[in-house]
């Protein structure tokens, strides 16, 4: 285990050596992977978030390394065998997760309003989205009193960053009170998170 998301992976090289291939692949390919081959090198660096959104937290990742000699488009029987390896990416937490906006308690403008979060972990960019006028956010359809949103958002693709809007099929109710909430993703061989919050915001 290491303490940052951005990995560097070294290796050795066979004498001779011109091109690496290299693998990097998530628990049970569960998310982002790399498969790239380039001229010689000794080690790579898989960038943090925003360089690259590729590391999820608390999961297993398996890379692996070969080699080849050879001076043109190597083909199969070029390349070495496969030097394999695993590292564990850190564990996020949700208590560094906190609402931007709307303001707690406050009543927002539109029955399709735009939730936003904020992180003080910047490598943490896949999140889980909740909201509903239940503060249990119970979706057992035998018991269930009240529909819940519910979303998987990545973080750096939304404009602003962080954001879930509400979709235009589904509005919100006139004058309801609602609770939303959110959490990192953590997913393959990793430990869902508890929820922080609830939050709340009054609809118009």
């Amino acid at each position: 285990m290491f303490d940052r998301f951005d990995v560097t992976l070294t290796w050795t090289k066979p004498p001779g050596t011109t091109q690496y291939e290299l693998q990097n692949v998530p628990f049970n390919g569960d998310g982002p992977a790399v498969d790239i081959i380039r001229d010689v090198e000794t080690s790579f660096t898989l960038p943090a978030p925003p360089a690259w959104y590729g590391l999820l937290p608390d999961m297993t990742y398996f890379w692996r390394v070969r080699t080849t000699a050879a001076t043109g488009t190597p083909t199969e029987a070029d390349w070495s065998a496969w030097g394999s390896w695993n590292y564990r990416t850190p564990k996020a937490a949700s208590d560094t997760v906190s609402p931007a906006s709307p303001a707690t308690g406050s009543t927002v403008s539109s029955l399709t309003p735009a939730l936003t979060w904020a992180n003080s972990n910047p490598a943490v960019f896949y999140y889980e989205v909740q909201v509903s006028k239940d503060r249990s956010f119970n979706t057992d359809p035998a018991t269930a009193t009240a529909m819940v949103y519910g979303a998987l958002v990545h973080g750096g693709a939304t404009l602003p960053a962080n954001t879930y809007a509400i979709p235009a099929a589904f509005p919100l109710e006139r004058g309801v009170s609602y609770c939303w909430r959110v959490r990192p993703r953590v997913q393959g061989d990793g430990a869902p998170l508890a929820w922080p919050g609830p939050w709340t915001f009054q609809a118009p």
